[in-house]
């Protein structure tokens, strides 16, 4: 049985604008997406039979169906007209329900792999065509690094990072659902945010460049039912932080600190029980293995 080893990336919102809501449901939004080495282990093996199966070793993510995995992996074998099934173990390290993108880093994987493992030749502009259906975060994953979203998430425009700086990220045991925190976003009648006139910008040269990006319009609505968020941020600034906010949807809020060092005294300081607090930094890639 040929098997596939890959590593799936997580990702931090460097700011994210509600723009507008949409005709089909979804909201108009700018942000800066950034891979970051918090990975999960998903292993892919083929199957001569039709089957699909999805397995997870987190009690908070589904196996089979309702797996995002499940649905690329079905999307690849019709849009590849596959005749081969194949097993998908899925080892969590990215926390569920936390903004950071582990689910579809993980259907963006499966794309990637299932392309290879199958040999269904399908070209990247089919992969992005088919991770859009998937999810508006999936298209991404496919290429990870930095990049300007905007539509609802599938319009990417490549950004160089050269700024140096790691991040510490902060999961409080709270889970918070994307659907209900853009219900509750609140739209403004005109946005003057930085965020959306960055367009032109090519490559991002310095943390001052980054600071001023970080307003969440997520983070709002979700810190009203939930002061936690709040609290968090304040506690990491207030620790050593030089600026903080959450990642998408949440509940996952980070800090940002220049060296290594200071990230790591930062995660000490901010541990709490049933907490999980990472120490990541900006990642190029997203997907890696083989």
């Amino acid at each position: 049985m040929n098997t596939l080893s890959l590593t799936s990336c997580a990702k931090v919102n460097l700011g994210l604008r509600v723009l507008s809501k949409r005709p089909d449901g979804f909201h108009e939004i700018a942000s800066i997406l950034q891979a970051v080495d918090l990975c999960d282990a998903v292993e892919i093996s083929a199957r001569p039979e039709a089957d699909i199966e999805v397995l997870c070793d987190h009690p908070e993510v589904p196996s089979g169906p309702d797996n995002l995995a499940y649905r690329a992996a079905r999307l690849a074998q019709k849009e590849g007209a596959a005749q081969q099934g194949c097993r998908i173990m899925i080892r969590k390290r990215i926390p569920p329900a936390a903004g950071l993108g582990g689910g579809s880093s993980n259907a963006a994987t499966v794309l990637i792999g299932l392309n290879h493992l199958w040999q269904l030749s399908l070209s990247d502009n089919q992969l992005v065509r088919m991770a859009a259906r998937l999810g508006s975060d999936v298209p991404f994953f496919l290429h990870g690094g930095t990049m300007l979203a905007r539509g609802r998430g599938e319009e990417l425009t490549p950004l160089r990072m050269r700024a140096d700086f790691h991040l510490v990220v902060v999961k409080p045991n709270l889970s918070i659902s994307t659907a209900w925190a853009y219900d509750r976003a609140k739209i403004p009648l005109t946005s003057n945010s930085k965020i959306v006139k960055l367009k032109g910008l090519k490559e991002i040269r310095s943390l001052d460049q980054v600071l001023p990006l970080l307003d969440n319009d997520l983070e709002r609505a979700v810190g009203d039912e939930y002061p936690l968020i709040g609290e968090i941020k304040s506690d990491l600034v207030s620790k050593g932080a030089i600026a903080a906010a959450m990642s998408g949807s949440g509940s996952a809020v980070y800090g940002i600190v220049e060296d290594r060092e200071a990230a790591e005294r930062l995660a000490q300081r901010m541990r709490r029980d049933r907490w999980q607090v990472f120490v990541v930094r900006p990642t190029r890639g997203c997907i890696t293995g083989g």
